[in-house]
């Protein structure tokens, strides 16, 4: 039941009818016996800081964010994370009375889970990031703070991709980055041929655009490990298609599952329980299988 003394926790992003986030946050604050619910707020971009602002003066102790607005959200920030301000992206708010400090766990809950499942020594990798928005810099930033041997961005809008080679080189200058010519498929197919790790970061394959691709299938190999940061549908249009060539996939729910116990810790200075963590995420996929 919520009451005047409940702590309030949204996430704000644009769409959200696909977000697992609140039930996992939840069944985690319910096994913690912490006062506190979590609740979507899908927003446009033109209201976005009157949410915002908003939310500042309520019993309000902090809010993820999502697609379209890691970005955009910076321009509401009081104070950024080190790491945060690297990475250029934030996804997880603190609420300090009414001092917005941001940060970006996004890159540590997505690498944690590419490491465990690929198995890829991140020294003697080359990856290609396929988009160049928030979640593409908070992962490629941290694989490049752990040293991964190079990255390398494509991106439909090149200056985007631009921007990001640039970041990252300024900011982990140890690690090799370049940027590849999202436009030109046989340089495209050829620039993954090199590639170990793949990994989606454009958002094409979720609500509402279930079915589609950034990339063609031609670029997969059997030997790539592919990683996409959508978790809803389990299989998006370009894993299905990694699948298909052989590849070893994997979603983005070890990311949600991983950054979201980070963004518990920043909310409330406690250790959440990730097995009921887990265990909300396999009913939420449970419970959309049976609906197939």
């Amino acid at each position: 039941m919520i009451t005047v003394n409940t702590k309030l926790v949204n996430i704000l992003g644009n769409p959200l009818a696909q977000s697992f986030s609140p039930k996992m946050h939840n069944a985690a604050y319910k096994a913690m016996g912490i006062d506190a619910y979590f609740f979507p707020i899908e927003t446009t971009g033109e209201h976005l800081g009157d949410v915002v602002n908003g939310l500042r003066y309520m019993n309000c102790v902090g809010f993820a964010v999502t697609k379209p607005y890691k970005m955009a959200i910076l321009d509401y920030m009081d104070e950024l994370d080190e790491f945060a301000a690297k990475v250029g992206a934030v996804n997880t708010v603190v609420n300090h009375n009414g001092k917005y400090k941001g940060y970006n766990t996004d890159g540590e809950g997505g690498v944690d889970a590419i490491e465990k499942e690929s198995g890829l020594k991140l020294s003697e990798t080359t990856a290609l990031c396929i988009g160049a928005g928030g979640s593409a810099s908070a992962v490629c930033s941290t694989l490049a703070n752990r040293g991964i041997k190079k990255i390398i961005v494509t991106a439909r809008r090149e200056a985007q991709a631009i921007e990001l080679t640039e970041k990252l080189s300024r900011s982990f200058p140890q690690c090799q980055v370049a940027i590849c010519d999202f436009h030109d498929e046989d340089v495209l197919i050829k620039t993954a041929s090199e590639c170990q790790l793949l990994m989606n970061h454009t958002g094409l394959g979720m609500n509402p655009h279930i079915g589609e691709t950034p990339v063609t299938n031609k670029i997969f190999k059997p030997y790539h490990f592919v990683f996409d940061s959508i978790y809803n549908p389990g299989k998006t249009q370009f894993l299905l298609e990694a699948e298909a060539a052989g590849c070893h996939i994997q979603n983005g729910i070890g990311m949600i599952i991983g950054q979201g116990v980070l963004q518990i810790k920043h909310w409330f200075h406690q250790d959440p329980p990730l097995a009921v963590m887990e265990k909300a995420i396999a009913e939420i996929i449970a419970e959309t299988n049976k609906k197939k």
